[in-house]
């Protein structure tokens, strides 16, 4: 029945949504060109659903404020505690992966070792520590899309 197939697929694509997250959050390392290869999944992922008679792409939304999440500057914690409050629909654990990714990519291996600051370096890796209770503390609450969707939905 249509109803049914319509049912499946907003499902399916529910579950595709929330699985790239779920990936795009155990990313450890994100160089300048990470989320811009991110953004180009999502493209090349929405051309290919277009291209399905009848289909239209879900969910999206999803992926792409978690992917602008990439861009937060690792040098100011109080962005990225705001963006993870204005987010509540990302896992603790997805939260925690991406600012954990977010913050490697602000420190300079060879800006390390040229200042040869020990202390600076303990102080840096203490505040990012911090910050990263803060944002589970801050996360600890949140639930994925599909908590909070009813099946009736799914199939209108």
């Amino acid at each position: 029945s249509p109803h049914i197939r319509k049912f499946l697929i907003r499902s399916t694509l529910l579950h595709v949504m929330e699985e790239l997250v779920e990936g795009y959050s155990r990313i450890r390392r994100v160089g300048q060109n990470t989320p811009l290869l991110m953004s180009n999944d999502m493209h090349t992922l929405v051309k290919a659903i277009e291209m399905i008679p009848g289909m239209e792409l879900l969910f999206g939304q999803h992926v792409e404020e978690f992917i602008k999440g990439f861009f937060l500057p690792p040098d100011s914690p109080a962005a990225i505690l705001e963006w993870v409050r204005r987010h509540p629909f990302y896992l603790p654990h997805q939260v925690h992966g991406l600012v954990s990714a977010v913050l490697d990519s602000g420190s300079s291996s060879t800006a390390s070792r040229l200042t040869g600051k020990f202390n600076a370096m303990r102080g840096k890796h203490s505040a990012s520590k911090d910050l990263l209770t803060q944002v589970l503390a801050a996360a600890a609450d949140n639930e994925l899309p599909s908590a909070s969707i009813t099946l009736k939905s799914l199939s209108d």
